[in-house]
């Protein structure tokens, strides 16, 4: 679902021109008879420089002023010079100034002096430098739209100026230790609009990348401002029992957390009261996270069947997990249809066996409410049991159903199933690129569950599903979506 953005990064560079004696320097002391000092102009690095780096002004005084202190001067727009750092002249009379460069508006092109006092500050001399022109030329690396697949083609325009003709450059990636590490196979050396067209090997996993020009004669190292790589195919994030790693599971606060956080579909299990209401929960009791062992302890084993739909209303489904969900309650199937928002997609697991829940499940997807969701496209349904599952795609053939197995298919159960299935639910840990290839030849989507780690997520992109249903959504979004390094 993904690609490649086209991405402009500014980069930036310094150009300073040599400064010659000037016709009436006298060497011996170090500056000219008009306090000019020569010959060491003042010193800019890195050159180029980009926005947020900090750079470095240096040079030499002369020998006599050593010890006392120099102040680095930047001329303003009204022609000014203005004081920005203070230093003091170390024993061989050398200065460094570092200056954070925080945006190409603060660079802009500036001239920089460092003055000073003599040695008797009574008399007032100034000796100052000769002003140093920090120009800030732009640059583009630019990465074209592209599919992003396990063998990608990473197109990157650099245009360097000619004095880093030569120099050599390579691509780097940012890794999941947080260095960035040089990408094998990538190396050149700059020319005149420079095409960098490598291959890169990848996992189908979002990665940054920046360009970097190493130093060389002298000249700093730079770098290109990064960006990152698309998948040519995301998967759908599905929040599993609402994403419950972030919030009480199977609640209206789970809904609400995993739609705040991006995910694609929210996943649900549903099961029926004594009276027949369809309430979302996963176990067949209600001890593990609700409070009805302190409200009904006479209760046990607190089977969901065994309680109306008033009495299970009466639970609070949030303080398990945590104190701010205190009161949170278990909603009915009809309530979590209304809840949800118009764009999220509704994959629901029905527990219940009996003959009058599977009605009552019906019902309610004919309810105006679910009518408009199912009309959208919006619900899927899933079970284990594949003889109900399979009569309710023949009764509703404008619901997708998933079959959810325990082990991975063989190429007989695919081809069996793919007859009246529209996705397999398989176990993240059997998940592989044969097993999906397979699938996908049958018309069958997959589904990994539940994968809960970074490596898990990585195992299932690696093998191309179509979804991975997780607890938390909101953590495989920002996998998905990395930030800027």
């Amino acid at each position: 679902m993904g690609c490649w953005r086209s991405v402009v990064a500014g980069l930036m560079l310094l150009t300073l021109a040599a400064v010659p004696p000037a016709a009436n320097a006298d060497l011996s002391t170090g500056y000219s008879r008009d306090r000019s000092w020569i010959p060491h102009p003042l010193t800019i690095a890195p050159s180029p420089v980009i926005p947020g780096e900090t750079i470095s002004f240096t040079g030499r005084a002369p020998v006599r002023l050593a010890g006392t202190y120099v102040r680095l001067q930047r001329r303003n727009e009204t022609r000014n010079w203005v004081t920005v750092q203070r230093d003091k002249l170390n024993a061989k009379s050398r200065y460094r100034f570092r200056l954070p460069i925080a945006s190409a508006a603060a660079a802009g092109r500036r001239r920089y002096r460092v003055v000073s006092g003599t040695a008797r500050p009574a008399r007032r001399t100034e000796v100052v430098s000769e002003p140093a022109p920090l120009t800030v030329m732009r640059q583009k690396a630019q990465v074209p739209e592209q599919s992003w697949t396990t063998q990608a083609l990473v197109s990157t325009s650099f245009s360097p100026l000619p004095r880093r003709i030569g120099q050599p450059a390579h691509l780097e990636f940012f890794t999941d230790e947080g260095n960035w590490a040089r990408v094998p196979g990538t190396a050149l050396r700059v020319s005149d609009n420079t095409e960098v067209t490598p291959t890169v090997s990848s996992t189908a996993w979002p990665t940054w990348y920046r360009l970097a020009l190493r130093s060389w004669r002298g000249a700093p190292a730079v770098f290109s401002a990064p960006w990152v790589s698309r998948m040519a195919k995301e998967p759908f994030v599905v929040a599993h029992r609402g994403g419950s790693g972030q919030a009480p599971e199977n609640t209206l606060a789970a809904l609400r957390n995993a739609e705040s956080l991006g995910a694609d579909v929210i996943d649900t299990d549903v099961r029926a009261t004594s009276d027949g209401e369809l309430v979302l929960m996963h176990d067949a009791t209600l001890n593990r996270t609700t409070n009805v062992e302190e409200l009904f302890p006479d209760r046990a084993p607190w089977r969901v069947q065994d309680f109306t739909a008033a009495e299970v209303a009466t639970l609070d489904a949030g303080s398990h997990f945590a104190l701010q969900f205190a009161g949170e309650q278990v909603p009915t199937l009809e309530r979590w249809i209304s809840a949800a928002g118009p764009s999220v997609g509704l994959e629901i697991e029905l527990k219940a066996s009996d003959e009058l829940a599977r009605q009552r499940f019906s019902a309610v997807l004919s309810s105006a409410n679910g009518l408009d969701a199912v009309r959208a496209g919006r619900v899927s349904v899933t079970s284990f049991d594949p003889i109900w599952l399979k009569r309710f795609a023949a009764d509703h053939p404008d619901v997708p159903v998933g079959l959810i197995v325990q082990s991975k298919p063989d190429s007989y159960q695919i081809a069996q199933m793919s007859s009246w299935a529209d996705s397999c639910l398989v176990p993240n840990p059997v998940v592989d690129s044969e097993f999906v290839a397979m699938a996908h030849s049958s018309g069958l989507t997959v589904e990994s569950w539940t994968p809960n780690s970074v490596a898990d997520w990585r195992l299932a992109l690696t093998a191309d599903v179509d979804a991975i249903n997780t607890d938390y959504p909101g953590r495989l979004g920002m996998e998905l979506t990395p930030p800027s390094p």
